[in-house]
């Protein structure tokens, strides 16, 4: 007995020993990491061609072009008269932002 309680105390002066609680069976809790909080994948709503929807029902007659630039389509084009025309709509919920 006295043998046995040597070399466990011989390993854990050298560091070798296993530790006592997974030895018992009992679970330590892991170490909390750093993780970084990022928002869902939120696919979006507003299509391209229901963005050219809107565009026309604000008065365009031609849209010479329709860009998703983040989180907003960028539209541009001209009304019946020939004046040119700028239209930004919020590409997930077809909000007209200008």
């Amino acid at each position: 007995m006295q043998k046995g309680a040597w070399l466990v105390a011989f390993w854990t002066m050298i560091g070798v020993a296993v530790p006592i609680s997974a030895s018992a069976g009992v679970s330590m809790p892991q170490k909390p990491s750093l993780q970084i909080q990022q928002k869902p994948a939120t696919a979006l709503r507003v299509t391209e061609s229901a963005a050219r929807q809107i565009a026309w029902r604000f008065g365009f007659d031609h849209i010479e072009e329709i860009v998703l630039a983040g989180d907003r389509w960028e539209i541009a084009g001209r009304d019946r008269a020939g004046s040119e025309k700028l239209l930004d709509i919020h590409a997930y919920d077809g909000r007209v932002l200008n």
